[in-house]
């Protein structure tokens, strides 16, 4: 009953980023969060997984 499946990691984080491209997620924006407690400022990446762009991975790779 999802329809979309959204995550962030961190900008520097390029090996999760790869294992979610793979899974078919697309990356759709970057943004800034700042820290509750220390105030740093991070860059994280926002990605994203349709419903739809799920089910078309799944019939490429065959998988079930």
């Amino acid at each position: 009953s999802v329809d979309v499946v959204e995550l962030d990691t961190a900008h520097f984080n390029g090996s999760a980023q790869g294992c979610f491209l793979k899974c078919g997620f697309q990356a759709v924006r970057e943004t800034e969060v700042v820290g509750l407690h220390n105030r740093w400022t991070e860059r994280r990446v926002i990605m994203r997984l349709t419903r739809e762009q799920w089910r078309q991975e799944k019939a490429a790779t065959g998988r079930p």
